[in-house]
């Protein structure tokens, strides 16, 4: 573990107390808090710059706690217990800082003389002091089994050992000339920077030295202290922090060999990578290696896929514990996409490889169904409908909609027909269309520009027969009699009549009370043919049915043209008849469903109103009944009023 004595580096004091006495030659020295304070602000922020952040002002961007907890964190690798987010008071930063303190105490890192106070105060040399305390923890790593200085010394002159230079004693004079930083940079990657290109101004070998570590190493030397300040020597803890950047650099290119040898024995395969298709998860398999390069049985390492086409989905992939990784993206556009995975930064065998991405919907084996593609079942000016069924390339029904689905309808004259589809989200889509005229038509269903099984359809549509409507006109008398069969000639009965309809539809009647004992009745019925044609019609006279009231109207299939009756009704009386009826050029339907059987009404001489009664017997026996016919004409013999009809069959 470092010690936290910078006796170790550089002073015989402590970081806290170099910070905090007045009388030691560095606190004085403006210039050296200059370099100190540049250093080691560009090393703060060479590491948040992951997470986006940076500070300015290393005395007051620390005051809320929220940058010091991520620094410790990325330093750490570890993430800082609960903290408040969003400090806003003195206590929430106070308790901010407390808590980042605290964390890096336990984590082995010994602090002398800070507190939160001293950096919410912006105390600005025992922040310095703080940071170098990281410094030696974080970045000099390894250096623990004595001096860090004496250690990183060491190491510098082993490595500019076979360069013509002369051997560095310190992190001040040693390094002003430009030699020392320029074979170091050198040995890092040969030929780099070779000594034969030193121009011989110190400052500007500096500086070209420093150039190159940054912009030809990869990663490069991050820029953590300004030429000027080495050239001058200002500050070795500085120096110290800049030169300890090229031994991590070394350590961690010799892990790099090794990841870009493993990630270069790692491979991918599997069928994400022959074809993808849209909308659906296309998967693949990334395998590892062990270090001698036989596969993997464990998991843990860091594999990252990218995936670059008309579209750039995330690809996401799973850890499946065993030297196996499965990788699986979705993109809702088709197109050519590059599929590039790497090791920690570094690509893989088989990385990139190309892969085409179709529509996940197959035309071949997706279908449509229903009465809107069945000619002879779709007839104009009506709205015919179907399903069309999505099928992936596996045979499999799709399950999942928003699919590239196009329906044309064109007409007999080849016009484009107003075509609707719906898109039911579950793999299937509604369609309708409405055909404006009969003839043959052409329907084109493609799914992904392809046209899918049967298509194109061909389509009879029929033309509409609208069913003709069935009407009539009714007038019927009804005579009141009294007791003894005589004729009541004065009116004044409350004569009403109520016709109900298919549905209980009511039946509008006009109704008169003729002032001589009779009472009429006028209303028109009507139905369209094939339809429900029953009507109920109940006559009252005083509260009281007459008759046989109620009887029904049924009208009858319209019979052929030459059968049809014209006027079959009109004029029609018998003796004792209590009615009329008409039909005003109608037809009527067949018997025992056509004409109302009304009887006539009786009252007793007393009374002075008639009163509702049965009809007498006696007469022609034509009362109620027709003497004819209704479906072909033919006069019924009386004797045969009750019989079937002579000429075609129809019962009476």
């Amino acid at each position: 573990r470092t010690s936290s004595r910078v006796t170790s580096c550089c002073v015989p004091v402590s970081v806290g107390e170099m910070a905090e006495n007045p009388h030691l030659e560095l606190i004085y020295d403006k210039r050296w808090i200059e370099v100190q304070t540049n250093t080691f602000t560009n090393w703060v922020n060479n590491a948040v710059s992951s997470r986006g952040l940076r500070i300015t002002d290393i005395s007051t961007d620390f005051e809320d706690g929220l940058i010091l907890i991520a620094l410790f964190e990325i330093l750490t690798g570890q993430k800082m217990p609960r903290y408040e987010k969003k400090p806003r008071i003195r206590a929430q930063k106070v308790g901010n800082l407390s808590t980042a303190l605290q964390f890096i105490k336990d984590d082995g890192v010994r602090l002398v003389n800070i507190g939160p106070e001293d950096i919410l105060d912006s105390n600005h040399k025992l922040i310095l002091g703080l940071i170098w305390a990281l410094i030696l923890r974080y970045q000099i790593v390894g250096i623990e089994a004595g001096s860090p200085k004496a250690l990183l010394l060491e190491w510098v002159n082993r490595k500019i050992a076979p360069y013509p230079v002369a051997k560095v004693v310190n992190f001040k004079g040693s390094w002003t000339d430009g030699n020392a930083i320029t074979a170091l940079c050198d040995a890092m990657q040969p030929g780099l920077c070779p000594l034969e290109g030193k121009t011989g101004d110190s400052l500007k070998d500096i500086e070209r030295a420093m150039g190159l570590a940054n912009t030809g190493l990869d990663p490069g030397i991050p820029l953590l202290l300004k030429p000027e300040y080495l050239h001058e020597a200002l500050d070795d803890l500085s120096t110290m922090t800049y030169v300890s950047c090229y031994k991590d650099w070394e350590e961690n290119q010799s892990k790099r060999k090794g990841d870009i040898l493993k990630a270069g024995r790692c491979w991918m395969d599997g069928p994400g990578l022959e074809k993808g298709y849209t909308k659906v998860p296309n998967v693949f398999t990334i395998h590892s290696v062990d270090e001698d390069g036989s596969p993997a049985t464990t998991g843990g390492d860091d594999f990252q896929v990218k995936l670059d086409g008309p579209d750039t989905p995330t690809v996401s992939v799973r850890d499946n514990n065993d030297g196996t990784y499965t990788a699986q993206y979705v993109t809702p556009t088709p197109g050519v996409y590059k599929v590039s995975t790497s090791y920690l930064g570094y690509p893989i065998k088989n990385s990139p490889a190309s892969v085409e991405v179709e529509h996940a919907i197959d035309a071949s084996q997706t279908y449509a169904e229903g009465r809107g593609l069945e000619s002879g079942n779709v007839d104009d000016h009506q709205t015919a409908d179907f399903v069309i069924h999505s099928v992936g390339p596996d045979g499999k029904p799709l399950t999942e909609g928003d699919n590239d689905i196009e329906v044309r309808v064109r007409s007999p004259n080849n016009s484009p027909c107003e075509v609707a589809v719906n898109d039911n989200g579950d793999g299937t889509y509604g369609v309708s269309y409405c055909a404006e005229e009969p003839g043959d038509y052409e329907i084109d269903v493609l799914a992904g520009g392809n046209h899918i099984k049967g298509s194109t359809f061909r389509v009879h549509v029929n033309q509409t027969i609208q069913p003709e409507l069935v009407s009539g006109t009714f007038t019927y008398t009804v005579q009141a009699k009294d007791f003894n069969g005589n004729n009541i000639t004065t009116g004044g009965a409350d004569w009403k009549v109520n016709i109900k309809g298919p549905g209980d539809s009511e039946i509008t009647v006009d109704t008169t009370d003729n002032q001589n004992g009779s009472y009429s009745a006028h209303y028109e019925l009507a139905a369209l043919e094939g339809e429900d044609s029953t009507f109920v019609v109940t006559c009252y006279l005083d509260g009281k049915t007459v008759g046989n009231s109620p009887f029904k109207h049924q009208l009858g299939p319209k019979p052929s043209i030459g059968k049809r009756l014209k006027n079959i009704f009109k004029g029609i009386t018998g003796t004792n008849t209590a009615r009329t009826v008409s039909s005003s050029g109608s037809y009527e339907g067949k018997e025992g469903n056509s004409a109302p059987n009304v009887a006539a009404a009786r009252s007793s001489p007393a009374p002075a109103q008639p009163s509702p009664g049965s009809a007498p017997s006696g007469g022609d026996g034509l009362e109620g009944k027709l003497p004819f016919c209704v479906e072909c004409g033919s006069k019924f013999p009386a004797p045969n009023l009750d019989k079937f009809c002579s000429e075609c069959g129809t019962t009476r």
